[in-house]
């Protein structure tokens, strides 16, 4: 499943960015994040092959993934990201199947800027996949980056080694 999450640098700023966004009362009404976003496949690997830190055998696992997930922020701090299902190859020929998931979540806008919207997302603990939920839970702020209107892109880390990879996204439906 396609998330945003941070490593522990981008961490740091994110929460320094908090107290810029104190000063300037951000409203999620206002956000250039609000709208539907859909993981951009093709720009996304793109980068990660020209790019990520990743061994070949790991990025193939986990090529299935983009292209498949949808992240909608609403006004009011709530959102839902849908996931398509999909396969996961593993080693041996097998695959992991990865059924289609419709999560919802909460966010808060901790700081923006022209550019970059750093938020803090919380998935409630509830539902299917429970592990995936607490880890995402366990590193919840993220920077996205925003080249221009309808498109924007995230840091991709599991919480404990900084890939190097981004995931793209195309803005799919405005709030």
């Amino acid at each position: 499943m396609s998330y945003f999450v941070l490593s522990k640098n981008m961490k740091a700023l994110a929460l320094s960015l908090l107290v810029v966004a104190t000063a300037f009362n951000l409203r999620a009404e206002d956000s250039k994040i609000l709208g539907s976003w859909k993981s951009d496949r093709e720009t996304t690997l793109k980068f990660m092959e020209e790019n990520a830190k990743i061994p070949e055998e790991r990025l193939n696992a986990l090529k299935p993934m983009f292209g498949k997930s949808t992240f909608t922020f609403q006004k009011g701090g709530k959102g839902t990201v849908v996931t398509e299902a999909y396969e996961i190859p593993m080693k041996g020929g097998k695959t992991i199947k990865v059924p289609a998931s419709v999560q919802p979540f909460t966010y808060k806008i901790l700081g923006e800027t022209k550019k970059q919207v750093v938020t803090r997302v919380t998935y409630p603990e509830t539902g299917e996949l429970p592990e995936l939920i607490k880890m995402l839970n366990e590193s919840p702020f993220a920077i996205t980056v925003f080249p221009d209107r309808n498109n924007c892109w995230t840091y991709i880390s599991n919480g404990f080694v900084d890939l190097h990879a981004r995931e793209y996204f195309v803005r799919v439906k405005t709030e």
